[in-house]
């Protein structure tokens, strides 16, 4: 009797040591030296824009959260159209392996900076000019002169080619080429 109470015990003890090990391993991650934590999911997102570095890019990610209950790295940037005049202009999102997506597209709205009209579907926060640490609509931008009109029109040529490209991305298929008001 007592040779089985004995290995009764000892399988226990190996089996709250197991689950103690799995327990470290699982808690354990990388912090950077902020003491945020970081694995390679957060960091992987970062730098795949030519012409935005990863630095720049996590900066922008952590402006949006300060606005939210969320961590930069809840977001993405989806694309990036250019920085004119120190203001970087970028699509963000909510990053999907975090959030999933939403089946269900919302209407679409328009805004019109320098009188041209861009085209959002209703989940999309439109193209934004990330400048100094604030976010602005093109038309905030464009009315405090951070972009001009001949900034607008580049934005909005390269707005036009990324709805052709990826088509099912912000508006489905509702691209408006002519885009004068």
């Amino acid at each position: 009797m007592n040779d089985i109470k004995q290995t009764i015990a000892k399988s226990m003890l190996l089996l709250l040591a197991i689950l103690l090990l799995t327990a470290v391993i699982l808690s354990c991650k990388i912090r950077n030296t902020d003491g945020e934590e970081m694995d390679d999911k957060k960091m992987r997102s970062l730098g795949t824009f030519e012409g935005l570095s990863a630095e720049t890019e996590k900066q922008i990610l952590q402006t949006v959260a300060e606005y939210t209950e969320w961590r930069w790295y809840h977001f993405v940037i989806t694309e990036y159209f250019g920085t004119y005049n120190g203001a970087v202009t970028v699509i963000w999102d909510y990053n999907p392996e975090y959030f999933g997506r939403a089946g269900v597209v919302e209407p679409s709205w328009r805004e019109f900076p320098a009188g041209i009209e861009f085209v959002y579907n209703g989940w999309s926060k439109g193209i934004q000019a990330w400048k100094d640490g604030i976010l602005y609509s093109l038309s905030e931008a464009y009315d405090i002169s951070i972009l001009t009109r001949e900034d607008i029109e580049n934005i909005h040529n390269l707005y036009t080619i990324y709805l052709i490209e990826n088509p099912f991305s912000d508006i489905e298929n509702e691209v408006f080429i002519g885009g004068k008001e």
